[in-house]
């Protein structure tokens, strides 16, 4: 290879035939000239500035050919030519932000320019590598591309990235999230994520975490990460940062707990302590509650404490109460948020067994403060198979998994111990599902968004996917199901948004939940004293609605459709004491859920009722 320009290489070569037909030239293994006999050289143009490139050249007569050496050459670089940016990704923010950003591979640019579906949105300087956009219509997907310009030819286009604005009339279904108080792999090391950083399709941000102090496990701390929010403002701006969140309508809380902060309330001083350290954490900084993300020894039951409701191994009696007192001596009344994150094996395990260690060791704690709790994400990662109630032991990262184990809560599940008790169902908007933002986020359990959102469906709606063979306890679905946790914001980011893009738009598609119906029908779940039964249930024409009054009262019953409107009152009257059994009509039905609503005096009790 001799001569180069920017766009083309000269070749030239010793021709020993004294026979050939012709010569072909060969580049990168293609052939890319065809030669006539006795040629010596030749010129390539047409080709990329600064790039290399590998030559053969083939003399042939007929179908017998022979090959020279290869030889390679490089094409003069272009000053003029600008590399064009890479990577990049488009996040939204709210009903009318879409937030860019993209790697500046140019050293030479003057500027760069942001298209949106092909026409130029913004014009940046050198060195730009984000932007946002503003003034978008709500609900609406953008498709974006950028490129670098240079002072005579621009360069190429980036990838292309979408994202789709939040609409105004969002749900109230969940997307929670926790953000690290660390440093890890997670793009963290030279971008630290702080929480004026958190994107606002969170609902709930999750601060991890707060241990014990160093020999103690039950004098919870705090350490702000100075590598986050250095100097010595750092305390003031990360206060300031959970302030402004909360001014947006987000919900700051601090977990308690993660893998390596084991707290154990053996003794009731151990409980006072806890209580008066953790209380100090929610004052000082101004945390909207507390999240329990307690793991490995922290949760165990003694030998023989099989029953659930009534337990007796202290440090779970004790962490019953701190949580308690927690709530009612930290100011906040009834806008106290309490979540809790607890693996499978200390939920759902307890349907293997029960009444020793940690296998179901959360049921209890769960159950004292199903009343105070806002609601739980179980992690569905980082497991082994689970027991679901049909027998079948589900192994996790599957619509099977996320939808058995859901499930058990929303439907209730047998316990497996000597006291045979069954675990009285949540409230449907006090459950949703954990799931690591990232195959990298978790030793196990990373599910491909298909499976994620085909599973929520499932639980929402009752329409059973092809790849599911768990079916549900409860067929109609359940919908006031919450929404979606994920560990973690940063692992998020770190995926490029795949966890918070897909989920916040899919969630909030499904509307608003039908507010009071779960409410009252947990209190029926929990409690029946009037011995209410619909039957037959599903139901295609005539149902009957049983009862039993303790005195002559005022009784009215109400159908009600699964957005909690009502559809029709059955009955609305005195009833004497005694049973009674009043006809109900669904003929004029459409299929699907139904609540059946009896009102006696200051008390509600609701059943379901699906119609075939």
């Amino acid at each position: 290879v001799g001569s180069a320009t920017t766009t083309s290489l000269s070749l030239s070569w010793t021709d020993n035939s004294d026979n050939e037909e012709g010569f072909k030239v060969l580049r990168d293994g293609a052939e890319v000239a065809s030669l006539a006999a006795n040629s010596t050289s030749y010129t390539d143009n047409g080709l990329n500035a600064g790039t290399s490139y590998s030559y053969t050249v083939v003399a042939y007569l007929g179908s017998t050919e022979a090959s020279s050496s290869q030889a390679s050459g490089t094409t003069d670089s272009d000053p003029n030519f600008v590399a064009a940016p890479t990577g990049l990704s488009a996040q939204s923010s709210g009903t009318s932000v879409i937030n860019l950003s993209w790697t500046d591979n140019a050293n030479n640019e003057t500027g760069y320019v942001v298209e949106r579906g092909g026409a130029v949105v913004a014009t940046l300087g050198a060195n730009a590598n984000s932007y946002s956009d503003t003034g978008l219509a709500e609900a609406t997907t953008y498709t974006y591309r950028v490129k670098a310009t240079g002072a005579t030819a621009d360069s190429d286009y980036s990838n292309s990235a979408s994202a789709t604005t939040r609409s105004s009339a969002t749900s109230d279904r969940l997307l929670v999230g926790y953000w690290h108080n660390f440093l890890n792999n997670s793009l963290d090391q030279n971008n630290p994520l702080r929480l004026s950083d958190v994107s606002s399709e969170w609902d709930h941000i999750n601060v991890s975490f707060g241990e014990p102090k160093f020999g103690s496990t039950a004098d919870i701390d705090f350490v702000l990460d100075n590598a986050i929010y250095p100097g010595a403002n750092g305390e003031q701006e990360f206060k300031n940062d959970i302030a402004a969140l909360q001014a947006a309508g987000k919900k700051v809380v601090l977990s308690i707990g993660g893998a390596n902060g084991t707290v154990i309330l053996e003794t009731t001083a151990d409980r006072d302590v806890f209580v008066s350290s953790v209380v100090g954490l929610i004052q000082e900084y101004g945390f909207d509650g507390m999240d329990i993300d307690f793991e490995g020894s922290s949760m165990a039951l003694q030998a023989g404490d099989y029953d659930y409701e009534n337990p007796t191994t202290p440090s779970v009696v004790n962490l019953i109460s701190a949580t308690q007192s927690i709530i009612s001596q930290s100011g906040l009344g009834s806008s106290f948020v309490l979540t809790m994150a607890p693996e499978t094996f200390y939920v759902q395990g307890g349907a293997s067994s029960y009444g020793s260690g940690g296998s179901g060791a959360y049921l209890p704690v769960i159950h004292a403060l199903r009343n105070q709790m806002d609601f739980i994400h179980v992690q569905h990662y980082n497991t082994g198979c689970m027991i679901a109630p049909d027998g079948q032991c589900y192994s996790s990262a599957n619509v099977n998994f996320h939808a058995a184990m859901a499930d058990m809560l929303l439907a209730g599940f047998d316990i497996n111990s000597p006291a045979g008790k069954r675990f009285a169902p949540l409230r449907e908007d006090q459950v949703l599902i954990g799931l690591p933002a990232s195959p990298q986020a978790a030793g196990s359990g990373y599910t491909s968004v298909a499976n994620v959102q085909a599973a929520v469906d499932y639980l929402i709606t009752g329409n059973k996917p092809a790849s599911a063979t768990y079916n549900l306890q409860n067929p109609a679905g359940y919908p006031n199901f919450r929404g979606l946790m994920t560990w973690s914001i940063n692992w998020d980011r770190f995926y490029n948004f795949e966890f918070s893009s897909n989920y916040r738009p899919f969630l909030d598609a499904y509307g608003s939940l039908a507010r009071g119906v779960e409410q009252e029908e947990a209190t029926f779940q929990i409690a029946n004293p009037l011995n209410l039964a619909v039957y037959p249930n599903p139901v295609s024409q005539q149902a009957t609605l049983a009862l039993e009054v303790p005195y002559s009262q005022q009784v009215r019953v109400d159908v009600l459709n699964a957005l909690g409107q009502q559809v029709e009152r059955v009955f609305e009257g005195a009833l004497e004491a005694g049973q009674h059994r009043l006809s109900l009509d669904a003929t004029g039905y459409s299929s699907g859920l139904y609540h059946v609503r009896v009102v006696q005096g200051s008390q509600v009790y609701t059943l379901k009722l699906l119609k075939e």
